[in-house]
């Protein structure tokens, strides 16, 4: 609700972000599916493939919900980056550099689990 009363600064970074972190909550449905449906030839260095899945989908749930959290911090960040007065519009840019800064914990997390729903999809039967 407090979106919608008010703007806010530096809008689309904030939203990249968001987006990167929220679109992690597809990952525990996609990986229960996995174990639910799919059939995987035993492999000699994981065992079942199932029960690594399983354990991803904890992983997957608890890094949608570190990526969420981080996101809440969006705006503290940015006044630590520079002197921002916290109201649109900010004339100050921030530099991709400090971007990617904001943005590596969440963009590693959402590569790592686009990676592995790929393996885990290509290894099925």
């Amino acid at each position: 609700m407090k979106r919608l009363r008010e703007q806010r600064c530096h809008n689309t970074a904030q939203l990249f972000h968001e987006v990167v972190a929220e679109h992690l909550i597809a990952y525990p449905p996609f990986f229960v599916a996995l174990i639910i449906g799919a059939d995987y030839k035993p492999d000699v260095l994981w065992g079942s493939p199932k029960d690594f899945i399983g354990v991803l989908v904890f992983v997957a749930f608890s890094f949608y919900v570190l990526a969420v959290y981080l996101t809440t911090l969006n705006e503290d960040q940015f006044k630590a980056l520079h002197d921002c007065s916290g109201k649109p519009p900010c004339p100050k840019n921030i530099s991709w550099g400090d971007l990617i800064a904001l943005y590596y914990p969440n963009i590693l997390v959402a590569i790592s689990m686009f990676c592995c729903a790929i393996y885990f999809s290509i290894k099925t039967y």
